[in-house]
């Protein structure tokens, strides 16, 4: 729970730069409008030559600088806040509205302590340029945490939140014996056709 309260923050901090970048974006946005009409006013209506109008179109340019550089930080924290809220919302949401977390089937064992540790190999690899051991510690992650989350779901496959007995399980979920076979010989058949193409 304390790591969802700091997440939390984190969320709450990212959003307010997100609003305060957009907010002087938007302010930046009128100044530069504002002396855009100013040199269309000094060219147009005034007759005036480039080096009197230059200082207006110095500033021009600084604020199209400024700006893009505001639109780039808003975009960024925007993209990071995006998946840190998604990430956030889905721990909580799994945590409030499914017995995932509290009905433990089968115990995990060292699982989800290997999802943990892979997880935090990935910024270490990253760092000294292993590509390719950053790529396989997260994939490994991805494969660990699957492996944690059904787990903690056996025998159910989906988790109803309206009433446990009506969770779909392998049981109920599953075909029956002859319909089994039938997919079997049928796979058996025709899968090396398939790879073959």
């Amino acid at each position: 729970m304390r790591r969802l309260v700091r997440q939390m923050k984190t969320v709450r901090m990212m959003l307010a730069v997100t609003v305060g970048v957009g907010f002087v974006n938007g302010v930046l946005l009128i100044i530069q409008s504002y002396n855009l009409a100013q040199v269309v006013n000094y060219v147009f209506l005034k007759h005036a030559r480039l080096n009197q109008i230059k200082p207006w179109l110095w500033l021009l340019f600084g604020l199209i600088l400024i700006r893009g550089v505001f639109i780039w930080l808003n975009q960024a924290v925007s993209s990071h806040l995006a998946i840190r809220l998604v990430m956030f919302l889905f721990a909580v949401l799994s945590y409030y509205n499914t017995n995932l977390f509290s009905k433990v089937s089968i115990d995990p064992g060292a699982m989800p302590v290997l999802a943990a540790m892979t997880l935090l190999s990935v910024p270490f690899f990253i760092h000294t340029k292993r590509d390719g051991w950053a790529f396989f510690m997260t994939s490994l992650t991805i494969v660990f945490s699957s492996v944690t989350v059904f787990l903690h779901m056996f025998p159910r496959v989906m988790i109803s939140s309206l009433n446990p007995d009506w969770s779909l399980t392998i049981y109920n979920a599953a075909s029956g014996a002859y319909s089994l076979r039938v997919m079997t010989i049928i796979t058996i058949t025709v899968l090396p056709f398939v790879l073959l193409y």
